[in-house]
């Protein structure tokens, strides 16, 4: 199992300082209420049934390429299109696992591009989107990840896709929006999605040079498991407010009323 190390990520990124490190390692250690789990961040041991059943109905990949910018691409589709079967805030959850095992292998630095496959996406898909949860996975996204999300491409587009990110459109900053491209279904818009992301990092099975997605979805299953232990011990480096100097803080004072609602 390879993890990137500190003194690579320090050579990889010219943005992180040492100096910036220590500040905010001498900060931490006067922070009694450090190290509540929220509940896109609990309970993700990827061999729990609940995730492996998302894996089946989220299917991801880190693709084995980068692309001519030197960025990690993660690319996600429907594994399983039956939507009375989805389960919105488990394939959310699963997702940000994705974004946390390209910052263990990869890095931070340059960036990551997300490629969504929205075939079989449908108005039962949409209706079973938390509101709460996926305000969190915005806010989380654009403010919080210490990733860089570079692009953000949607293939094979229909129009229900276009209700989905209008629900979105409140939580999205205008930088990130400028990164978003839509591609519909049918040659036209794969020939556009090609001027962007070059067929050699592609799944075979997306027109690319690469095994199928099938094939780089397991590797990437594969990859996860072997960081088990990571996501196990992550979960016991959470908040205690009660320790926090000062007012402690609530999920309402970070996310708001929406991000208090909960999945029914």
């Amino acid at each position: 199992m390879s993890r990137i190390t500190v003194e690579e990520e320090y050579r990889r990124n010219p943005e992180l300082r040492k100096e910036d490190v220590l500040y905010l390692q001498d900060w931490l250690s006067k922070q009694p209420h450090l190290p509540k789990v929220p509940d896109l961040w609990s309970k993700r041991d990827p061999l729990l049934p609940e995730i492996q059943n998302a894996l089946t109905i989220l299917n991801v990949a880190i693709l084995p390429k980068k692309d001519d910018h030197g960025n990690v691409v993660i690319m996600t589709r429907l594994g399983d299109k039956d939507a009375s079967h989805y389960l919105g805030t488990e394939t959310t959850k699963v997702f940000l696992m994705l974004y946390d095992l390209v910052l263990l292998v990869h890095g931070t630095s340059p960036g990551i591009v997300i490629i969504f496959d929205s075939d079989g996406f449908s108005l039962g898909h949409l209706a079973k989107i938390n509101l709460g949860t996926n305000k969190k996975f915005l806010l989380y996204t654009q403010d919080a990840y210490p990733g860089r999300t570079e692009r953000f491409h949607v293939i094979n587009c229909a129009s229900i896709v276009d209700r989905l990110f209008s629900m979105s459109m409140p939580f999205v900053k205008k930088e990130l929006l400028g990164k978003i491209s839509f591609h519909p279904k049918g040659a036209e818009g794969m020939e556009s999605f090609f001027r962007l992301v070059p067929k050699r990092i592609l799944p075979k099975n997306y027109g690319g040079d690469e095994e199928s997605f099938e094939t780089i979805h397991q590797q990437t299953c594969d990859k996860m498991l072997e960081h088990r232990d990571w996501f196990v011990q992550d979960e016991m480096m959470r908040v205690n407010e009660s320790k926090r100097p000062g007012k402690a803080k609530s999920a309402g004072d970070v996310f708001g009323l929406v991000g208090l609602v909960q999945e029914t």
